[in-house]
């Protein structure tokens, strides 16, 4: 309890006028959590372990429910294999009741300015979702995802830095057109009342069958040395900027799941401990058979801003916009079987975050409220949804 207390009262003296470059650490934490990692001397072989763990409380108005449970339980293991230019990953998922694989791939640098990544790991749509959960500025991902945002699939790209870009950066690849879970992306699924298959289970995977490419593009420009790894601003110091732009093309989408084509141009600015971010998307879907009877499906916004004071505390703002257009309702009430009717209408998501950094994203504590109308015919359906969750990761 002393210490608990010492800890404390270290984290409320902390000044808080400070730049977020000029962090004044209590001396009774660590400035990071190190992963357990053993190597050879020269670093050819080597094996990394570390370990994210979340736990959550949330409480949702529309079902006036409340959930106390472990939101993630990530071990991850990496390293490299024989040469320092070959690395791999491996990425599990062990909340109990849910045991999955999310990522598993090796990864090649071939040349100062190219890299290959071969395996199952997140397409490369939209810096926002490539950034790993550890580093969200809010408690979770915003509705846009669901819709939108990039799920993992089988494939391999051409890369300069997948998650660590260059001043100026390309991913392009080739994947499956399979999400390999049933999460993020597969939204369109539940509009239509098709179950998005999950094929990351461990314990009862569904088959990859029906394989069809999906091509995915990105390229950005990334200014001033900014870490585009996360959105709140722990450089510190003057402007620096990221902008890009991401592409996904599904060569013959899988009808009532698959979006044909989704684009999404977003950017970055952080400055003093400030960062706003903002990105639109917008989703065409095939309508028919013929694979050139596509239409605009869905388009959305999402904007972001946030201020960390002494590297440790952080407010932070976010509004995301999802509209399901004319063409997709009309396929989706003339071919649904159940369907979400409610998503068919305007979506919004206003929330309001506070986190406290205890050791940076490895230690921190997250909270935020969130209002969450939808237009329907009948009038607007308001939802309110509250969030809290400690987070530990090394």
């Amino acid at each position: 309890m002393t210490t608990r207390a010492l800890i404390l009262a270290a984290l409320l003296l902390t000044p808080v006028g400070l730049d977020a470059a000029e962090s004044n650490r209590s001396p009774l934490l660590p400035d990071r959590l190190e992963p357990y990692r053993v190597a050879t001397e020269d670093g050819t072989w080597s094996l990394r372990f570390a370990l994210a763990a979340q736990v959550q409380y949330s409480f949702a108005s529309r079902d006036d429910e409340s959930d106390i449970r472990i939101r993630r339980l990530r071990p991850v293991f990496s390293g490299s294999l024989g040469l320092k230019e070959l690395t791999w990953k491996l990425h599990l998922n062990v909340v109990p009741g849910s045991l999955e694989f999310m990522d598993f791939y090796v990864d090649y640098q071939a040349l100062p300015d190219l890299r290959i990544r071969v395996g199952v790991f997140k397409i490369p749509f939209t810096r926002y979702r490539i950034q790993s959960f550890q580093r969200l500025t809010l408690v979770d991902w915003s509705i846009l995802t669901g819709y939108v945002g990039a799920e993992r699939q089988l494939g391999f790209t051409f890369h300069n830095g997948y998650e660590k870009p260059q001043a100026i950066e390309y991913v392009v690849g080739v994947f499956t057109g399979q999400n390999t879970r049933g999460s993020h992306a597969v939204k369109l699924t539940g509009l239509y009342g098709v179950t998005a298959p999950n094929r990351s289970d461990l314990t009862g995977p569904d088959p990859f069958d029906g394989l069809h490419p999906e091509i995915v593009a990105r390229v950005g420009y990334n200014h001033g040395g900014i870490d585009t790894r996360a959105d709140t601003d722990f450089q510190g110091g003057p402007v620096r900027f990221s902008a890009g732009l991401s592409a996904a093309w599904d060569i013959r989408p899988e009808r009532f799941q698959d979006l044909a084509l989704r684009i999404a141009p977003e950017v970055l600015l952080k400055a003093h401990g400030f960062s706003m971010s903002a990105l639109a998307c917008v989703g065409l879907v095939q309508m028919g058979d013929d694979l050139t009877d596509m239409d605009m499906g869905l388009w959305g916004v999402q904007a972001q801003a946030s201020y960390l004071a002494a590297s440790r505390f952080e407010l932070s703002v976010r509004y995301a916009f999802l509209q399901v257009l004319d063409a997709l309702r009309k396929d989706v009430q003339a071919n649904g079987i159940a369907g979400e009717t409610d998503d068919l209408e305007h979506r919004h998501e206003l929330s309001a975050g506070f986190n406290v950094y205890l050791v940076g994203h490895q230690f921190k504590w997250q909270t935020d409220f969130a209002w969450l109308p939808q237009t329907r015919p009948g009038g607007t359906l308001d939802e309110y949804r509250f969030r809290t969750q400690v987070q530990v990761s090394f």
